[in-house]
């Protein structure tokens, strides 16, 4: 069975260990990909742009601790 091209809020909170509202002050200052709205009051996310934005975390934690190193 294949997974859902979709995250949703409550998914995302359990993978990221934070609260509802501590994931809606993430989108809201812009640290975090904004959602789409699903009806009134469901929010899901692209799992291709949460796979990217997570890659692109990951890159740049690498070019810190890269650069930290070469700062040693």
């Amino acid at each position: 069975m294949s997974r859902s091209p979709w995250v949703t809020a409550a998914e995302l909170c359990e993978r990221l260990n934070v609260t509802d509202k501590q994931l809606g002050r993430m989108v809201a200052s812009g640290k975090f990909p904004k959602p789409l709205r699903v009806g009134i009051n469901r929010r899901v996310w692209s799992r291709n742009v949460l796979d990217a934005y997570f890659d692109l975390q990951a890159i740049q934690q690498i070019r810190e601790l890269r650069q930290n190193h070469q700062d040693a």
